[in-house]
């Protein structure tokens, strides 16, 4: 898996190179969203998407358990591992409606490492903080499996929430 500036949902996707959020991370995705659009409805919309998306059985079963949390604008979904006796993230992929001057409400879904990212490292993590998030990103095999996904669950939130 590359992650990439975009998901590539059509026109209402942007490739709009703006980082809001000085964290390092990676930028999976980006979508402008259209205007009118209902954004409570629509991260209510993805919260229940990324809830559930472990107990569909459509995407199952996932390498790693997944923690979903609600977040004031978008959602954070948590891949896991046991570390020091506890679950702890290994990578989180948030997503969060943000206000860009001049573009509107845009979504936008970051990658960010866990407290315990590396835990099944086979030697040193990279010293490129850049590339050891893409490393990071790359081991995950189930952030491809949500990616997919979550192109679809972005299609049926604005559906359901445009013009409200």
């Amino acid at each position: 898996m590359r992650p990439g500036p975009c998901l590539g949902l059509g026109a209402s996707l942007q490739k709009l190179g703006t980082q809001v959020d000085s964290k390092e991370h990676l930028q999976l995705a980006t979508a402008r969203l259209p205007k009118g659009l209902d954004t409570t409805g629509f991260i209510n919309s993805l919260y229940q998407w990324a809830s559930t998306l472990t107990s569909s059985g459509q995407n199952m079963p996932f390498a790693l358990p997944i923690k979903a949390d609600k977040l004031d604008n978008g959602f954070q979904m948590s891949l896991l591992r046991i570390k020091e006796g506890r679950p702890m993230s290994v990578g989180d992929i948030v997503a969060n409606v943000e206000q860009v001057d001049e573009k509107g409400d845009v979504l936008f879904v970051r990658f960010f490492e866990g407290p315990a990212s590396g835990i099944d490292r086979q030697g040193p993590a990279p010293s490129n903080s850049r590339e050891r998030l893409q490393k990071n990103a790359e081991a995950l095999i189930d952030v491809p499996i949500i990616m997919q996904t979550m192109k679809v669950a972005i299609q049926k939130a604005v559906a359901q929430n445009k013009g409200v």
